[in-house]
């Protein structure tokens, strides 16, 4: 797990921990792929963190 990884899994850990809005945490992981558009590793991470926001009930 290179240093980008880590620092994504774990500012999303931190959005969970905080209980944050599932439309905070989409924000954030909207920003993340425009910020490393072209990176398909980090997207691909971001892909797995995506399907970890809890859905509407």
């Amino acid at each position: 797990m290179n240093i980008e990884e880590e620092r994504l899994r774990l500012t999303f850990q931190n959005l969970i921990d905080r209980k944050v809005s599932a439309e905070l945490m989409q924000d954030f992981i909207n920003r993340s792929k425009r910020y490393h558009a072209g990176d398909d590793k980090l997207i691909a991470v971001l892909d797995e963190l995506e399907q970890q926001i809890p859905k509407g009930e």
